[in-house]
């Protein structure tokens, strides 16, 4: 199996439309695709594929809440058909607080004697889900900015594509990502 996140320290540099663009050319060339969409911005995959969903409502399963093991369904009910090819589970507000969610359901989980990787969080649901045995191909795309949302999508994938513009000012946004990645892999104990 493929997988991918985006990801770029600055806005508007095209990493939604990178997303976007490689789950569209697997699913062109016969791959089975799955986008998950982790910015809980209004310029995200979710709206650039023209996704309708509830974001709004608090009352609705959403992947923020399978991210906190507080899902109101099945994580295959959230999953949306898009008219490319591929399959999107999509963005919702509740993902703005997904930092302090996180936190909460692992200070839960240690009251209660549990574990709960709060970093590790979307490959764990994905594996219980099935979502490698059904899908070809994972592209994460999480916001421009390092946080959980990262850091579960790096876990999840291991992987980033990183969309540059070739300037002085690019190369230096590289530099500062590797310091985000050797960060990530030092908290986390994975090799991006």
């Amino acid at each position: 199996m493929l997988t991918y996140t985006t990801y770029s320290e600055a806005g508007g540099v095209g990493k939604t439309t990178l997303a976007s663009n490689l789950a569209d050319a697997h699913a062109q060339h016969g791959r089975d695709v799955l986008a998950i969409d982790l910015d809980p911005q209004n310029g995200s995959l979710t709206y650039l594929l023209g996704v309708d969903t509830p974001r709004e409502d608090g009352d609705a399963d959403n992947i923020a809440r399978h991210l906190i093991d507080r899902p109101k369904g099945d994580f295959h009910e959230l999953v949306e058909e898009t008219a490319y090819g591929f399959d999107l589970v999509p963005s919702h507000n509740m993902l703005e607080n997904l930092g302090d969610l996180l936190g909460r359901a692992e200070s839960m989980a240690e009251d209660l004697g549990e574990e709960f990787d709060r970093w590790d969080r979307l490959r764990e649901v994905l594996l219980d889900a099935g979502i490698p045995d059904e899908y070809d191909t994972i592209v994460v795309d999480p916001p421009a900015t390092a946080g959980p949302h990262l850091y579960n999508a790096i876990a999840a994938t291991r992987s980033l594509v990183i969309p540059l513009e070739p300037t002085g000012k690019g190369m230096q946004s590289i530099e500062g990502l590797r310091d985000v990645v050797q960060g990530f892999e030092d908290t986390v104990g994975v090799t991006v």
